[in-house]
């Protein structure tokens, strides 16, 4: 069967994820890595310290009127 809405690619990739465990690591491989690459992005944009980097985020949502 080959899928053809997102419903059924949800369902087919659950199945290969449940039949397959090293997808899942695969999967929790690049999601933990994908983590790891935007806090470093972030803690280099608006720094290391929480108020500091709380300040300068919404100082940039804010020029960017996402706030």
């Amino acid at each position: 069967m080959t899928p053809t809405t997102d419903g059924e690619y949800v369902r087919l990739y659950a199945e290969r994820l449940r039949n397959d465990s090293s997808l899942f690591r695969q999967q929790k491989e690049f999601l933990e890595s994908q983590y790891a690459a935007s806090r470093s992005i972030f803690r280099d944009r608006f720094g290391d310290d929480e108020k500091i980097f709380r300040k300068k985020a919404r100082q940039y949502l804010k020029k960017r009127a996402l706030l």
